[in-house]
């Protein structure tokens, strides 16, 4: 399975379900109304687009619309599946006012930090009146098994930080705890006169990495995902890291003690991932 039906997986096992927002709700906002449009979906960075897919099972009477820097062409593509190759920093104005449903998942942290209430704006404007938002992504802070905030570890012997707290500053070029995302959507959204606060919710969720999380639900499933999931994520920013002037040995290090820290032996990790949806203002 490559890294990006995993981190589908991954999304599917902790929200249950294809997204956060309760089934029922979903059934009623994309089921087909006698006289009505069909119901349609947009998938903003919808990757190698699987989650296009499994909605277009789910959901026979909607029309999907999946978009991607990068090209995508799944094998046995429905007639009602559409993928076009864009950017959504580029705008998307062909697109404005047309879906029943807009969906952004792990897509705003790779957005600088500065474009960000803009490409959510945009992503709202992609509505029809009554449409649903919904937008997910990674937290970024590392807690211990205690639920406390790790640091970024240092290449000292005895730093007591988290690996994986400190190859994600490397690889962004920022501290974790500089992550504001899970508190930019809502703010944005609150800020919209396109939303129907009254329909702002969110979703928080804590996943072990490399160990069975205790009592979480799922856990041993969703540590051993997420365990390969950041190792393939981690080989595929070496050339980010070389470019920055590490050395390849101290790469080459810090992959074996991100591995350890996976592994349970020594201090357990959780990272946490959050949902946000709301519905715009007047009736689908």
């Amino acid at each position: 399975m490559d890294r990006l039906n995993l981190q589908h997986k991954v999304w599917t096992t902790m929200t249950n379900g294809l997204t956060s927002v309760p089934k029922e709700e979903l059934d009623a906002l994309l089921q087909r109304r006698p006289g009505g449009p069909s119901p349609s979906v947009l998938d903003v960075g919808c990757g190698s687009g699987i989650w296009c897919l499994e909605m277009a099972k789910a959901y026979p009477a909607a029309e999907i619309t999946g978009i991607d820097l990068a090209r995508c062409m799944p094998n046995n593509c429905p007639n009602d599946c559409t993928f076009v190759q864009s950017n959504l920093l580029d705008g998307l104005e062909k697109y404005r006012g047309k879906f029943s449903l807009v969906h952004s998942r792990t897509v705003l942290s790779h957005i600088k930090a500065e474009q960000r209430k803009w490409a959510i704006e945009e992503l709202v404007r992609c509505l029809r009146p009554g449409g649903l938002i919904v937008l997910s992504d990674w937290d970024e802070i590392i807690v211990d098994e205690h639920g406390a905030r790790l640091p970024a570890a240092q290449d000292k012997s005895d730093s007591k930080g988290s690996w994986l707290a400190r190859v994600s500053n490397e690889a962004y070029g920022r501290d974790p705890i500089d992550s504001i995302i899970r508190f930019t959507i809502p703010d944005v959204l609150q800020q919209s006169a396109g939303i129907d606060q009254e329909t702002l919710r969110m979703a928080f969720y804590l996943t072990p990495v490399g160990w069975d999380g205790g009592k979480t639900k799922n856990g041993a499933l969703l540590g051993k995902m997420m365990r390969i999931n950041f190792m393939d994520a981690f080989d595929a920013f070496k050339p980010v890291y070389l470019k920055r002037g590490f050395s390849e040995d101290l790469i080459q290090e810090w992959r074996r003690k991100l591995d350890y820290e996976f592994s349970g032996k020594g201090q357990r990790v959780f990272t946490r991932w959050h949902s946000t949806w709301a519905r715009s203002r007047g009736i689908c």
